[in-house]
């Protein structure tokens, strides 16, 4: 009989049946960019239970599993957890980078043609006026989530012809 390791509704949990799925099932319609690839889960992490001790006490709700080289295996070694843009920014056709992103904001304050920028980095030249204008690819580029504020409720007041049947 399995024992059961009482995480099957937890997000991190989800994320490793996930990982698995892409690396390991043909059928998966992911799997050409995963295991196709030749990227392949870690033998250690085969095993929910490892993957849980190695990677749970760093999680955070709204960060996924990400590979540090995009080549390389879903292990220990080679994962950490990322933001969506964090993510974004490693993917394989990706043309910029953080670093290309100030070389470009310090060319064009020194007066460098955008347009010819926006050719040698194989961009259009609206990306590199958003790299310019820090709408994309800022200095702080980690996502700041903020809560909306919570309406204050209103006291409770007894309302005309309101009895209150304890009195």
């Amino acid at each position: 009989m399995r024992s059961s390791h009482g995480m099957s509704k937890h997000p991190i949990y989800a994320i490793w049946k996930r990982m698995r799925q892409y690396c390991e099932n043909e059928n998966s319609p992911r799997y050409h960019k995963y295991g196709g690839r030749g990227i392949y889960v870690d033998k250690h992490w085969q095993s929910f239970e490892n993957f849980r001790d190695d990677m749970l006490d760093t999680w955070e709700l709204g960060l996924s599993i990400d590979r540090i080289n995009n080549d390389g295996p879903y292990s220990k070694e080679n994962c950490k957890w990322a933001t969506i843009t964090e993510q974004a920014r490693n993917r394989s056709n990706n043309k910029l980078n953080i670093v290309a992103a100030k070389v470009i904001r310090w060319c064009a304050e020194a007066g460098y043609d955008k347009e010819r920028l926006a050719v040698v980095y194989k961009v259009s030249y609206e990306t590199i006026e958003s790299v310019v204008a820090q709408r994309i690819w800022k200095e702080d580029y980690r996502i700041k989530r903020t809560v909306p504020k919570r309406k204050k409720k209103k006291p409770f007041t007894k309302r005309k012809g309101w009895v209150n049947p304890n009195e």
